[in-house]
C-alpha cells in the first residue's frame, strides 16, 4: 500500500530507491537529494519490484546529522553505497531501497504531499520489521563529529550515539521482532575487504537482543534523544507496538538463538 500511487494525490506514501542509482551517486561524489528533486531514474517503480524475484528491498537505519541534511558529507552515503554494490552483485540485479530523506516527501511539502508523508509515517514500522527486508544500520557516528557540520543559530548538534536517538532505536527494535539475524548488518564493522556478500553479512552481522516487550518500550523511548520529542515520543511508541501486533500475530515459530 505504501509504494502505490494515489490518484487523488498524484503520487505514492513510499519511493524506493534504485540502489544503482545510490552507488552511481556516491561514485560521481554526489550528495542525497530531497525526494521531490530527484530525478524519476531515482527510484524504483512498483511493477518493476514486483517483477524480481523475492523480496528486493533494504531499509537504511541511520542517524541524522544537520536537522536540514541527515548526510550534507555524503559520509553515509558512500558507506551504504559500499555495500549496496556486494547486493547488487550477488542478486544480478538492483534492489530497492527506503532511505527517509530521499523516499519520503520533505519539507516545504504541498498539502498533497503533506497527507502522503503522513501515511507513510504511520506505516514505517511495516518496513522496517517486515521479515524479509534487509536492514542497514550505520551506528557509527562521522570521525570528530560535529566538527565541519552547520547548524541553526540556537541549536545545538545531537552527539547522541545510534542507540541513543529515539528514531534509531525503534527502527532497530523493529527490525529485531522476527527477521533472521543475518537480515541486518551493522556498518560500523564494515570493512571493505570483502568481496562477497556472504562475507559481508558475516563481518556485519549485528545481533539481536531480545524483542523489547511493548511494555516496557515507552520507558526506554523516554530516555533517548529525539528532534522533537513532544511530538514524536508517542508516535514512534505506537509504530513499535503497531510492529509487535502485525509480526507476532502472524509468526508460526521464533528462534532466537
Amino acid at each position: 500500500l505504501l509504494l502505490r500511487f494515489d490518484a487523488a494525490r498524484g503520487d505514492s506514501p513510499v519511493k524506493l530507491l534504485d540502489a544503482r542509482f545510490l552507488v552511481s551517486l556516491a561514485l560521481a561524489g554526489g550528495i542525497l537529494c530531497r525526494r521531490q528533486d530527484l530525478p524519476p531514474d531515482a527510484f524504483l517503480e512498483l511493477d518493476a519490484l514486483r517483477k524480481m524475484p523475492g523480496t528486493r528491498v533494504i531499509c537504511i537505519s541511520y542517524p541524522w546529522l544537520q536537522p536540514d541534511h541527515p548526510d550534507p558529507k555524503a559520509t553515509t552515503l558512500r558507506l551504504v553505497a559500499n555495500v549496496l554494490q556486494h547486493f547488487i552483485a550477488f542478486f544480478g540485479g538492483t534492489i530497492g531501497v527506503f532511505l527517509d530523506f530521499c523516499s519520503l516527501h520533505q519539507n516545504p511539502r504541498s498539502d498533497a504531499q503533506g497527507a502522503l508523508f503522513k501515511t507513510a509515517l504511520g506505516s514505517l514500522s511495516d518496513l522496517y520489521s517486515h521479515p524479509n527486508t534487509y536492514i542497514l544500520k550505520a551506528t557509527r557516528l562521522p570521525e570528530a563529529y560535529p566538527a565541519g557540520f552547520v547548524f541553526p543559530e540556537g541549536k545545538e548538534a545531537n552527539q547522541a550515539s545510534y542507540y541513543d536517538r529515539g528514531w534509531c532505536f525503534f527502527e532497530s527494535s523493529a527490525a529485531n521482532l522476527v527477521k533472521d539475524s543475518g537480515m541486518v548488518f551493522d556498518l560500523a564493522n564494515f570493512t571493505g575487504t570483502k568481496t562477497r556478500l556472504g562475507d559481508v553479512r558475516i563481518e556485519c552481522m549485528a545481533g539481536r537482543p531480545p524483542p523489547v516487550p511493548p511494555s516496557e518500550f515507552m520507558a526506554l523511548l523516554e530516555t533517548k534523544s529525539f528532534t522533537n520529542k513532544k511530538g514524536d515520543l508517542e508516535a514512534v511508541d505506537s509504530l513499535y507496538r503497531r510492529a509487535v501486533e502485525t509480526r507476532f500475530a502472524t509468526a508460526k515459530e521464533l528462534s532466537y538463538n
